[in-house]
């Protein structure tokens, strides 16, 4: 074998103030309570001896040996009684070449030897490095998407990109291949010695670093030892690496047990009474039929035909948990077993989901911000946050044509207001909305499409004298439940833009909407105007009730309204209503009576 690779290089994270060397003892110490915990399931590691200048340089090498049996157990039925396991059976081989630095702990692994330390991965180092390291100009990345129609997507480039940050927050990051950036490469440094300024060499981004070109294993040391000692890029490039700052996902066993029971800890304070939670309830699996279902139901309980909220949610765990909320350990027992149902389509099929993956959020745990997306636990790399407040005030705010409108037609909505001492629900506030002036009703109001019924809005503005039609999608508060408004207008957008091609379902719509006093005196012929885009132009409103004003202010301080997973979903929701040729708008109804 060469004694040149190219490898990749993880970096150990250290929360615990060890050194280079307690850190390699931990991992060690932590994979022996593997073996105990579970024996026979995990190969013995063991230390390599290495020669004196090794040692003194920083090295240490492991290796574990596994016996693995081939294609044995596929073909078992089919072997003669004397074929034995072992004509099958082949080794292999992990490694562990742990490199210690003056202050950190760097991993190159071969066969699945990062399994072996995959819980004490810094995942965010490889970020770091791409921002001191790398052009925004690359050859081909690999992403995971938490919006939109795919999953995940795989780019190869003709040609070298930029990457837009703007049109990729959505993106998990999964895999970067970018070009160095001989600009940032200070005078003197290793590196310079290894990179052709005239063709320099990509570099890899994932859950480790790696330089695509091959490298012994001194030159190897020395490259992490170079990149230790690389200065802090520009403001101007971290301004154009932005995009780097993005989730990535937490991938420590440890840790996401960890969140699992703290979530669970803070739904039981939400059932207590003692705290609210910024989370939302959607389908991980399909939205589209989430947003379509009826007869949802969580555990035994029965809650009704309407997508529920959070509160709903909590008050039906409750109910069905109220004689186990002393009791930690029998909680967490019954909340594991207990399952959201919904039903879709002509069928009523039924769809059952742990009531845990339902959940999408946002917690604080141990004084860092950790999202729950899509049954995944996710935290922000480098400014993330910090990032995220800036664009969604720019989004919201900044620029010509900011997403903010104070009001529809020079009309404001109006206040969010009491019945006696009970706010308003959602339901009462667009049944006060719908008596004004040109608002009409569309709450609880369906037309029949796809898997069943999708509610097109809750309130309709018609602004007659500039020939625009605002379907409005109300929500009450600004938190994780934004991310379920953000699906349905899409949802509703989609739906009402294919009004040519089925306009008998509107006719049978504008049948069951018009028998609605609030939307009396309204003949078929003007409704279905109404959806027609070469008589009307189409806007999509947002309208969301705080007690806080939505001023730039406001939003700049973040300590009034703190939901990121709100910020982040407005941000993608404007960036998907982009070149449709339709207007997304974001609008407030302010909450009176409460002293800010």
């Amino acid at each position: 074998m060469s004694k040149r690779q190219n490898n990749a290089i993880w970096k150990i994270s250290d929360r615990n103030g060890y050194t280079p060397q307690q850190l390699i003892e931990h991992i060690i110490e932590q994979y022996k309570k593997r073996i105990e915990e579970e024996p026979g399931k995990y190969a013995n590691l063991r230390p390599v001896q290495l020669n004196d200048a090794a040692l003194a340089s920083g090295l240490s090498l492991y290796v574990r040996t596994r016996t693995m049996p081939g294609i044995f157990d596929f073909t078992e039925e089919v072997l003669a009684s004397n074929v034995m396991r072992t004509e099958f059976s082949y080794f292999s081989k992990d490694t562990c070449l742990f490199i210690k630095t003056d202050t950190n702990l760097y991993v190159v692994t071969s066969g699945s030897g990062y399994h072996i330390i995959e819980d004490f991965v810094d995942y965010a180092y490889p970020f770091d490095v791409a921002k001191k390291l790398i052009a925004n100009s690359f050859k081909a990345t690999q992403k995971r998407q938490l919006a939109g129609s795919a999953m995940s997507v795989d780019e190869k480039y003709r040609r070298d990109i930029v990457i837009d940050k703007t049109k990729n927050i959505q993106n998990i990051w999964k895999t970067l291949i970018g070009k160095i950036d001989i600009k940032q490469l200070p005078n003197g440094t290793f590196l310079s010695e290894i990179i052709d300024v005239e063709k320099p060499p990509t570099a890899e981004v994932k859950s480790s670093f790696s330089l695509k070109k091959r490298l012994s294993l001194d030159d190897t040391v020395r490259l992490i030892k170079a990149i230790e000692l690389l200065p802090e890029p520009s403001d101007e490039h971290k301004k154009n690496m932005e995009f780097l700052d993005c989730l990535q996902p937490v991938k420590q066993s440890s840790l996401k047990r960890s969140l699992n029971s703290h979530l669970k800890s803070e739904l039981l304070s939400a059932i207590r009474g003692d705290k609210a939670l910024d989370f939302d309830v959607c389908d991980p699996v399909d939205i589209e039929r989430y947003i379509a279902g009826s007869v949802f139901e969580v555990g035994k309980l029965e809650i009704g035909d309407e997508r529920p909220d959070i509160e709903d949610v909590v008050d039906a765990l409750g109910a069905q948990l109220q004689e186990v909320v002393e009791d930690d350990e029998q909680f967490v027992n019954k909340l594991r077993n207990i399952r959201f149902k919904y039903k879709v389509g002509e069928d009523g099929e039924t769809i059952s989901r742990p009531i845990l993956h339902m959940l999408h959020g946002q917690i604080v745990f141990e004084g860092e911000t950790y999202f729950l997306l899509d049954k995944s636990w996710y935290l922000g790399q480098g400014d993330y946050l910090q990032n995220l407040v800036d664009d969604f005030v720019e989004c919201v705010f900044g620029g010509q044509n900011p997403l903010f409108a104070e009001t529809i037609g020079g009309v404001r909505l109006i206040n969010w207001g009491k019945d006696g001492n009970k706010w308003w629900d959602e339901d009462a506030y667009n049944k006060k909305q719908a008596e004004q002036a040109n608002f009409y009703l569309g709450d609880k109001i369906h037309i029949q499409r796809g898997y069943g019924k999708i509610e097109l809005f809750d309130l309709l503005y018609i602004d007659e004298a500039n020939k625009t039609i605002h379907f409005i999608h109300v929500k009450d508060d600004f938190d994780a439940k934004i991310r379920d408004v953000c699906s349905q207008i899409e949802t509703a957008r989609d739906v009402i833009g294919s009004f040519n091609q089925n306009v008998d379902d509107f006719k049978k719509y504008y049948r069951n909407w018009s028998t609605n006093p609030l939307n009396s005196g309204i003949d078929e012929t003007t409704f279905l105007s109404w959806f027609d885009r070469e008589k009307y132009a189409h806007v999509y409103d947002i309208a969301c009730s705080t007690p806080h004003d939505f001023t730039n202010e406001v939003f700049v301080q973040n300590t009034k309204i703190q939901s990121y997973v709100a910020k982040r979903e407005i941000i993608i929701a404007k960036e998907e209503f982009r070149g449709k040729d339709k207007t997304l708008r974001l609008m407030h109804a302010k909450k009176v009576g409460i002293d800010e």
